[in-house]
């Protein structure tokens, strides 16, 4: 979604929705407890509901780091399939490539499935945008 801010101009943001329990939506869940998960804003509900309404102040509060600084403080800013990727290019499969290959997975998180390692992609592709990714949770 695109939201307007009065410190900031407009926001594109992407919500993932924290259960009660804390857990994640989806496949996102698998990527909460990892150094990625870390670095994804968690933002109260009642903070959310008052950007949607035009009141930003909040929100901005409580948002954390941006796009670019998650990018900085990613474990590895190499691509996790260095070896044996037909697409493997010293120069264009690292995180601050503008011509970041598709088939990037971050580098430098153990233990991850197929399916985390691919939401995990994704996540840094939204960074790459410019786009907030937010954990929204109940307060």
């Amino acid at each position: 979604m695109k939201a307007r801010t009065r410190e900031k101009g407009y926001l594109e943001i992407y919500a993932v929705t924290e259960a009660s329990d804390g857990t994640w939506e989806g496949g996102w869940e698998e990527l909460r407890c990892t150094p990625l998960g870390k670095l994804v804003s968690r933002v109260p509900r009642s903070a959310f509901n008052h950007l949607l309404h035009g009141y930003s102040g909040p929100f901005m509060e409580a948002l954390g780091i941006g796009p670019q600084g998650a990018l900085l403080k990613l474990p590895s800013t190499r691509c996790d399939k260095q070896s044996g990727c037909t697409l493997y290019d010293k120069r264009r499969c690292l995180v601050g490539s503008p011509k970041l290959p598709w088939c990037y997975e971050p580098a430098g998180i153990k233990d991850l499935s197929a399916g985390a390692k691919r939401t995990g992609s994704d996540l840094v592709f939204l960074w790459k945008q410019e786009v907030y990714v937010i954990a929204v949770f109940d307060d």
